[in-house]
């Protein structure tokens, strides 16, 4: 397998000025050759221009930073993780569902749901209320149910 700093070195100017325009979606190790091989060809400052003439400042004023992404809870599979999603977006939170690959053996996933700082402490109150209706023996759901008619 050829390494990012080998692969880099083939590459034409061009090529690397367009792939560090998407170096958030690299690698660490590939962000770092690219950035390597970026300095050795002098073309750190052209980079930097067209990554400062492409961002919009509009743009930038009114969407979230995503830079600023925080864990709010870690589901044990991809259906809990939409579903914990879902009820985040029922209360206008958007979240990220990010994988985390447990077994090679068995394919077998977690998922880490990731929300916008600003929204940290609305998402866990709503993760906090899904959890303990979910640790709820069912019978216990249905009487607490019975019990809110009967008060009526």
């Amino acid at each position: 397998m050829e390494s990012f700093d080998e692969t880099y070195r083939h590459m034409f100017d061009e090529e690397l000025l367009e792939l560090a325009g998407q170096a958030n979606e690299l690698t660490p190790a590939a962000e770092r050759s690219l950035r390597a091989e970026l300095q050795r060809r002098g073309l750190e400052a052209e980079a930097a221009r067209r990554k400062q003439d492409s961002s919009d400042p509009a743009a930038d004023s009114t969407a979230p930073d995503l830079s600023k992404l925080v864990s709010v809870y870690s589901a044990e599979s991809e259906i809990e993780g939409r579903l914990v999603q879902d009820l985040l977006r029922a209360s206008e939170i958007e979240s990220v569902l990010r994988q985390q690959y447990i077994s090679v053996v068995v394919p077998r996933s977690a998922c880490e749901i990731l929300v916008v700082d600003l929204d940290e402490e609305k998402a866990r109150q709503i993760i906090g209320e899904y959890q303990r209706a979910r640790s709820l023996p069912e019978n216990e759901t249905e009487a607490t149910d019975e019990s809110n008619s009967d008060a009526s």
